[in-house]
């Protein structure tokens, strides 16, 4: 318990001392290999237009055979019964050279903000926040995460699969997942404003036995004729909180874009055996008069020590690169996802061009 309370306060200060650890080769190149002008050699997937058009992509992972899995929120539509969509995440399945995006419906889960394909015995489970509460018409503050299979045309509520649940006073939850070095790591916020990560085993997250845990939630309002209900729900999961973690950390939020940490909304997370890659960016709201869009990238240990403190990338700010691409006209290049793959980063970036109100999803690859 010490040595946890301890890597918890490994980020009080505001940005917390380099860490004394040996990196990769690929981490120490990153500053060099982040600060590159966009050109077409970075772009692997471009210009892909999701169901709900307004809506940017959220999160992505890639797996063995390169097939790309997006989550994306539904239609909002000023959240008027019958027409929005706003309770329902969509997880599209894009496969090279295929036409078609078969995709699941998962209604009431959340922001699916950060999600990870695990490969298991044939199977691809997606691991995604869950159990949200209605806030303004969205969908928020999910207290667990689960691990659903996907399988094209199916829905579900609220959760599915196999659900996990993490911390009283935490929400937000974001899982990621390294099944080679057998991690299961979960971004949190705190109620204090502060923003958490902590990692466990994943054998011996899938081996804990189900529970049943009572949650208050709010949902609904979305169909024509029902109306928005607060209800305690019995929910089946696995309490994480049985477990002893093998590393975790705190950071703080600040508000200096400059030099703080998650300044810009926090865009998502990925996990290795050693390092924990954070993203955090914002577009220009699509006026050009705004500036560039800007992304930034922190490396840490597991246990929070800083690697790399808010990595410039290049590509995001570039205006004349994304011109020249096409993909926007504007500048609006929104940070949108964070995946390590070997001994390549792969960042997901939302644009939207001038004469076009719709959004298009992009991966870049390092």
């Amino acid at each position: 318990m010490k040595r946890l309370l301890l890597l918890l306060c490994l980020s009080a200060a505001v940005r917390p001392a380099a860490a004394q650890t040996a990196v990769s080769g690929f981490v120490r190149s990153l500053p060099e290999r982040l600060a590159r002008p966009l050109d077409d050699t970075l772009v692997v997937l471009r210009d892909l237009e999701l169901l709900a058009p307004r809506r940017v992509m959220q999160s992505f992972d890639v797996v063995s055979d390169s097939t790309i899995y997006i989550s994306q929120l539904g239609a909002f539509e000023n959240h008027v019964p019958g027409r929005t969509r706003s309770h329902e995440v969509y997880v599209f399945e894009v496969r090279p050279g295929c036409d078609t995006m078969p995709r699941m419906t998962l209604r009431y889960f959340g922001h699916g903000a950060n999600i990870a394909v695990e490969e298991c015995g044939g199977t691809r489970y997606v691991w995604i926040d869950s159990n949200a509460t209605r806030v303004g018409g969205e969908y928020w503050q999910s207290c667990t995460v689960s691990r659903v299979p996907f399988r094209a045309g199916s829905c579900c509520d609220h959760d599915g699969g196999e659900t996990f649940y993490f911390d009283d006073g935490c929400f937000n939850l974001l899982p990621a997942v390294d099944r080679a070095h057998d991690l299961l790591s979960i971004s949190y916020r705190k109620a204090d404003g502060t923003h958490g990560f902590r990692h466990f085993r994943l054998s011996e997250a899938l081996a804990l036995p189900d529970t049943v845990l009572r949650v208050v939630r709010t949902w609904g309002g979305e169909r024509s004729g029902e109306c928005e209900r607060t209800e305690e729900r019995a929910i089946r999961c696995r309490d994480l909180r049985r477990l002893t973690p093998v590393g975790g950390f705190l950071m703080p939020h600040g508000e200096d874009t400059a030099r703080d940490f998650c300044s810009y909304p926090f865009q998502g997370f990925d996990v290795d055996g050693r390092c924990c890659y954070l993203f955090e960016g914002a577009g220009n709201g699509n006026k050009p008069a705004n500036g560039p869009s800007d992304a930034r990238i922190t490396v840490t240990t597991l246990d929070g020590g800083i690697v790399h403190w808010r990595l410039p990338v290049g590509a995001y700010s570039d205006l004349e690169g994304l011109r020249a691409l096409g993909l926007t006209d504007t500048g609006y290049a929104e940070a949108e996802g964070i995946k390590r793959k070997g001994d390549r980063l792969w960042l997901g970036v939302a644009t939207r061009r001038s004469a076009d109100a719709g959004r298009r999803a992009n991966l870049l690859r390092y």
